[in-house]
């Protein structure tokens, strides 16, 4: 049997279905018999290795730790330098993870936005059309410039 769902392939909706498909619907239907039923599709196999990945992403951290442990302490013969390494590295991780970059782009709207009504348009417009880290030097500059009229006492 075959069926398409109405949300395309990407679709968290269509990612949500094959997951009640296979712990809701399927199993009652067939309960109590010897009935295999399987759900495919790119969709079910993107979801099968997205939950593959995720199932083995701590093993994978973890060595990659250990491994940045040992080299480090075989190179510069310390385990302190070794293990503050491994400790930052694991912080910085998590930190991009968490989306460090996400809430430096919104403050960036945030300022593009109080820009706009300070000075008009063409600096807001400059200010979402430029690089990420000229941004940053953008907002800095403008901050200090007009830092009475964005952040008002």
């Amino acid at each position: 049997m075959q069926a398409f769902p109405a949300s395309s392939p990407q679709a968290e909706a269509t990612s949500d279905l094959v997951r009640h498909l296979r712990d809701d619907l399927l199993p009652a239907a067939v309960g109590g018999t010897d009935t295999e039923v399987l759900v495919g599709g790119s969709t079910a196999a993107v979801t099968d290795f997205g939950d593959l990945q995720a199932s083995r992403m701590p093993v994978f951290i973890g060595v990659v730790l250990l491994v940045s442990f040992v080299v480090l302490t075989a190179v510069f013969r310390s385990i302190a330098v070794a293990l503050k390494a491994v400790v930052l590295n694991l912080l910085q991780d998590l930190k991009a993870s968490l989306g460090e970059d996400y809430w430096m782009d919104a403050g960036v709207r945030d300022l593009q936005a109080r820009l706009r009504s300070a000075l008009g348009s063409y600096a807001a417009w400059a200010a979402d059309k430029a690089p990420m880290h000229q941004r940053a030097r953008l907002a800095a500059r403008h901050e200090a410039r007009f830092a009475h009229l964005l952040w008002p006492r």
